[in-house]
């Protein structure tokens, strides 16, 4: 027989992020005559920091109303102690509150702000500037000799509405794709050159883009529904002199070109998917993953090499690295995702690691609602080794990474801020 224990007053939900709390609910039920209340731990995500609580016996039948009452008090008490520190008094650079509102990184001794307006991922470096694009189209160059920001350009795109996204190119500096959403809420693509001027209207059937290593090209999915034609192709950024790879039945792929011959693709949908390589001189496809879900992929400049991560309904988030060529694959020792990553050299790369990652259940929703936020530790790992080195010390280290790169001289990480998209510089 189950009965509902008087603690079950105490059961709480609220939701994880920037909009809730961030506690697992506790739940308390009496079994049999004498019945036991186990509290859950309480995770709070709002500080990166897990705080078991001891699962009290509670023998409800042989309290007094009283002294029931009492303990609840002191518990609830204790419970408030808790939260208060982990909300307001520790030593942190984003805190999440009531208000919903998550307080902004501001200028440390090697981190600064060099653009605080929400900008589209991603942004472009060569070895003089940056340059990132913000939601109305404004175009930021930011000179690395005299560490100064300014705007250069007004993309001024016919019958948008707002920018979605950029997808800069690699080599050619200034150059790059628009994603945009027009006043009738259709999604456009457009080619530009800031230098030669040029705006470009790209198909309506082209799907994901990536650049080639050189800039010279572009890779994507077509798709036409009503020719029910689909297939990965290749064309010059201006969607001219286009030819076709290989024809797909995935839909919504995601496609990655960092070095050599070999891309790699998946599909995005919500459900587990495969990721796979393509050679697009021979057109030999090869699986890397079977099945998986969450898969994140940031490829490798340097050689045909990719760090990938994936969430595991066992062991969580999981990030491999992964030669594309001989499909080796390596299960590397650090709990992070891909898109926190940037490759160094080779063999070396820069993570932000999350000092607490819930666990699955947790993990996937929000995931899946953009409602992740961390706080993160930024190492340098010898992908053979295995070795990590410390980049800030731990008063400095409570970052949320996104989009997060390098700069040619290997003197400087970038990155977005998750919650605010503001635009960030680490001296390394």
């Amino acid at each position: 027989m189950i009965k509902k224990c008087p603690c079950s007053a105490m059961d709480r939900a609220s939701g994880f992020g920037p909009e809730g709390w961030g506690f697992e609910s506790l739940q308390g039920r009496i079994y049999g005559d004498y019945g036991v209340m186990a509290a859950r731990e309480v995770v709070a995500l709002s500080a990166g920091v897990r705080i078991p609580l001891v699962s009290p016996l509670i023998f409800c039948k042989a309290m007094s109303s009283k002294t029931l009452k009492i303990f609840l008090f002191l518990f609830l008490l204790s419970l408030i102690a808790l939260i208060s520190y982990n909300l307001f008094l520790r030593n942190k650079q984003i805190i999440i509150n009531r208000t919903n509102k998550i307080s902004p990184i501001l200028n440390q001794p090697r981190l600064k702000l060099i653009l605080p307006k929400p900008i589209i991922s991603s942004f472009q470096i060569n070895q003089k500037y940056l340059l990132a694009a913000t939601t109305n189209g404004s175009i930021f160059q930011f000179d690395f000799s005299s560490q100064k920001l300014k705007q250069i350009k007004q993309l001024k795109v016919p019958s948008a509405e707002k920018f979605l996204r950029f997808i800069w190119s690699p080599r050619i500096p200034k150059q790059g794709i628009a994603i945009i959403q027009d006043n009738n809420q259709k999604i456009k693509k457009y080619f530009f050159d800031l230098t030669s001027n040029q705006l470009v209207p790209l198909s309506s059937h082209i799907q994901w883009i990536d650049f080639s290593p050189d800039g010279k090209q572009i890779i994507y999915q077509y798709f036409n529904p009503s020719e029910k034609e689909s297939f990965i192709s290749l064309a010059k950024p201006n969607g001219q002199s286009w030819e076709n790879t290989i024809s797909t039945r995935l839909r919504d792929l995601s496609i990655y070109w960092g070095n050599g011959e070999t891309v790699t693709f998946y599909s995005q949908s919500p459900r587990p998917s495969s990721l796979f390589s393509l050679n697009i001189i021979s057109h030999q496809i090869n699986q890397l993953l079977a099945q998986q879900e969450k898969i994140e992929v940031v490829v490798s400049p340097f050689k045909e090499d990719a760090l990938v991560s994936v969430l595991d309904p066992k062991e969580g988030v999981k990030l491999y690295f992964i030669n594309l060529k001989t499909r080796q694959k390596k299960l590397l020792q650090i709990k992070t995702f891909a898109h926190k990553c940037v490759f160094a050299t080779s063999e070396k790369i820069y993570c932000a690691i999350p000092q607490y990652i819930p666990k699955y259940h947790l993990l996937s929703p929000l995931m899946s609602q953009n409602k992740l936020f961390t706080q993160d530790n930024i190492l340098l790992i010898n992908l053979f080794t295995g070795q990590t080195e410390k980049i800030l010390p731990s008063s400095e280290d409570n970052i949320d990474i996104q989009e997060i790169k390098i700069s040619s001289d290997q003197k400087y990480l970038f990155f977005i801020g998750h919650f605010h998209r503001w635009l960030y510089q680490l001296r390394i």
